[in-house]
């Protein structure tokens, strides 16, 4: 080595070489220690101890992931997150994958959440938190198949895990698999019996099969177990609603709205039980509030309609009113990927055209068919057969599928007769009312004249509707309420009702009138006989939407708070010309509206 060499060589640096201040005996003692102090909430304490480790050995991954979990514990995510990362670079260690995971899941960032519990689950698959966390994530991204199937694999690992039961539960719920929610969540709740969520989500799946009893039960159970829990609150109120106790409703609305002031499910329960009672503007405003929240939320927004259109506001309840397709409630979602019509030309393309909800709604919205007719050359009808004859002078030479039976042939777009107003735009002035818009068979309608031949004002009677309608006990009256008006003189009473309600006309006082429940068993066989009466009273049925069609003469008992089509307070209908209405001005008040009947057939000639 020469000079230079020498001298270069002095300049180095000697190589420090460390010597561990811990044996590795110490630091795992050490780190016990801290992992003690951290159980215990020492956590300033715990901390010191690490630090002390992880000057020796600054990659020890364990003591970066306790600093990490400290981290999170102190709500100081960011540091958290550094500590758990560079645990996490150390290869086959998955805790840290899944501490990230929860972090990112809390604060929102759900993708990063679900690829932090893949990661922890590609080392090791056999952990069942991770497994439930992942679910957890899964279904707030709406994938709730994929959810469901991580919740069955971390039930597989340990078959006794409450949360994963609830939360599986909660998922099978939304899958629409309500019984098997019951299974799950009933399993989490022998597990954890004081769990009030889990009460309250045992009680949707119940209410989801329609066992309200038993969903009533858990909702009570949950506000045992916790008075103050305000998703309890709205279940309950939902369950008052349901059962026609609208002042209950509104008991249990307001107070969870006192607990939670961003329950959109709350309002719109609370404006719905306030309409019932007939505050139709106080319910429109909670519905209102409730949409402000959730603008999405499909119930909310068609109830808004349903208010908007009552008040005669047809322009702004229109929109609204489409929402009822969305609305889960009312299952009316038939999932086609072609676009709904907007009332456009359609020139060579087919339009799907269908009956929607019940038989009087297709009456009523028939009448548009005409105004379809002129705009799509190609249409295909799908109605119910029993209404198929009856709208032929609406529908001609349309080509006729029987709703249920028949496979629908390739369309372009479709619309529900029910959306056809606000198709058109319709406004209480351009209702389409040229009365009579149907039509019986001549032949028959002479058949019935001879049948009915005789003296006196011939009157037909229906009293009910279809029980099975979620109105039925505001719209149908029992047959007792008429009872007054058979004393009149002078007057033939002739039943037309059908279906179980007939077996009212057993009782002995019942005899005047005359059951032709056996002869008008069609549409057409009705609308006959309906020809040949001088009068139809008729409650809120698809009897009535006929007999209007047909333009007879009809009185219609209407409960309270009627259907939105019969409007507020007036006496008339713009839909049927020939309607008289009559109103309860109470709630359940028939023997009003009898009263009212009464008066007006006095006044007959």
């Amino acid at each position: 080595m020469n000079r230079k060499q020498r001298r270069k060589a002095s300049k180095k640096k000697p190589k420090k070489i460390s010597t561990p201040s811990l044996s590795q005996e110490d630091a795992r003692a050490l780190f016990d220690t801290a992992a003690d102090k951290m159980i215990a909430g020492d956590l300033d304490g715990a901390t010191a101890d690490l630090e002390t480790l992880l000057g020796t050995y600054p990659t020890h991954p364990r003591s970066l992931y306790l600093m990490g979990r400290i981290a999170y514990l102190k709500d100081d995510t960011d540091t958290a997150l550094k500590f758990l990362g560079q645990a996490a670079s150390t290869p086959n260690f998955a805790e840290p994958h899944c501490d990230i995971g929860v972090i990112h899941r809390t604060a929102g960032r759900l993708d990063e959440a679900s690829a932090s519990y893949r990661k922890a689950l590609a080392i090791n698959p056999d952990i069942p938190e991770v497994n439930a966390n992942l679910g957890n994530t899964l279904r707030e991204l709406g994938r709730l198949e994929e959810a469901a199937e991580y919740y069955t694999k971390a039930l597989k690992l340990n078959p006794d895990f409450p949360e994963a039961l609830h939360n599986f539960g909660i998922t099978l719920t939304h899958l629409n698999k309500p019984k098997e929610a019951v299974e799950a969540i009933r399993k989490s709740l022998q597990l954890n019996p004081n769990n009030a969520p889990a009460y309250c989500d045992l009680g949707h799946a119940y209410w989801k099969i329609e066992r309200v009893a038993e969903a009533t039960e858990c909702f009570t159970r949950a506000l045992k177990i916790e008075p103050e829990f305000s998703a309890a609150h709205t279940n309950m109120a939902a369950v008052y609603f349901k059962n026609n106790q609208p002042e209950d409703a509104i008991i249990s609305a307001r107070k969870a709205i006192a607990l939670n002031p961003n329950d959109p499910a709350s309002f719109n329960t609370l404006g719905g039980a306030l309409h019932q009672l007939g505050d139709i503007e106080e319910g429109f405003e909670n519905m209102a509030r409730g949409a402000a929240i959730n603008p999405d939320n499909a119930e909310t927004r068609f109830n808004m309609g349903i208010s908007l259109l009552m008040r005669g506001n047809f322009e702004d309840g229109w929109p609204h009113f489409e929402y009822r397709l969305k609305n889960q409630l009312l299952k009316l979602d038939r999932g086609f990927k072609q676009p709904i019509w907007q009332g456009e030309d359609l020139g060579g393309k087919t339009l799907l055209l269908y009956s929607e909800q019940g038989l009087g709604d297709t009456v009523q919205f028939g009448r548009y068919i005409p105004r379809v007719k002129a705009k799509a050359p190609n249409i295909i009808f799908e109605v119910e057969e029993k209404l198929i004859e009856t709208l032929r002078p609406l529908t001609g030479d349309i080509p006729i599928l029987v709703k249920g039976r028949q496979r629908l042939p390739n369309f372009d777009v479709y619309a529900p007769l029910a959306s056809l107003p606000g198709i058109f735009k319709t406004t209480m002035e351009t209702i389409p009312a040229d009365i009579p818009y149907l039509f019986a068979d001549p032949a028959r309608i002479q058949w019935w004249r001879d049948r009915l031949a005789g003296n006196g004002i011939k009157v037909g009677l229906t009293w009910g509707g279809n029980p099975e309608h979620s109105n039925d006990r505001n719209r149908s009256m029992p047959l007792e309420a008429v009872r007054p008006l058979l004393s009149l003189q002078d007057i033939r009473w002739f039943s037309l009702q059908i279906g179980e309600r007939t077996q009212d006309l057993r009782q002995d006082w019942a005899a005047p009138i005359e059951d032709l429940s056996q002869e008008v068993d069609t549409f057409p066989e009705t609308a006959a006989a309906m020809m040949n009466l001088d009068l139809i009273i008729s409650v809120d049925t698809s009897l009535a939407h006929l007999a209007g069609a047909l333009g007879r003469r009809v009185w219609m008992p209407l409960g309270h708070v009627a259907d939105w089509r019969w409007l507020r307070d007036q006496s008339d209908s713009p839909w049927y010309p020939t309607v008289q209405l009559f109103r309860q001005q109470s709630r359940g008040d028939w023997a009003g509206v009898i009263e009212q009947i009464w008066s007006a057939l006095l006044g007959q000639d």
